[in-house]
């Protein structure tokens, strides 16, 4: 490990350490996208070092390979307009979707929510999925 790979990790450390959680919300580790599987192992192995105790909920995406659906938050058309109006401000994403895809980040995000909701065969047109994980060195 380099000297800004070891930089980066102690400031990572740090701030998680300061960082009082029972809750971390994080991508799912079981993904195709090569900085989410980083973020989830890097974050997973840092709270088992510091013994922080806590649960993960790893969130269903366009590229999650696959996960078991423990939690889910349905929500309606006007929640997923907002949504999507959020989604739009990440721009670059935004930008290299309709320019690759055809379809904004946005509509990308939100067919997954609404394939989420038909799976489950909930009411709502939409639904956010996730995976809890149990965190800390015991887990």
């Amino acid at each position: 490990m380099g000297r800004r790979q070891r930089r980066r990790r102690a400031a990572a450390a740090g701030w998680l350490a300061e960082q009082p959680f029972d809750l971390l919300f994080l991508p799912h580790g079981n993904d195709s996208n090569r900085t989410h599987q980083r973020t989830f192992a890097a974050t997973t192995a840092l709270a088992a070092e510091l013994g922080l105790q806590g649960w993960a909920c790893l969130n269903q995406d366009a590229k999650t390979l696959g996960m078991r659906v423990d939690l889910y938050f349905a929500f309606g058309e006007g929640e997923a307009a907002w949504k999507a109006r959020l989604l739009r401000c990440h721009r670059s994403q935004q930008a290299r979707n309709l320019r690759t895809r055809g379809t904004g980040f946005d509509a990308r995000v939100l067919e997954v929510n609404r394939q989420a909701a038909q799976s489950l065969g909930l009411a709502e047109p939409y639904a956010e999925t996730f995976e809890l994980m149990r965190l800390g060195p015991n887990a």
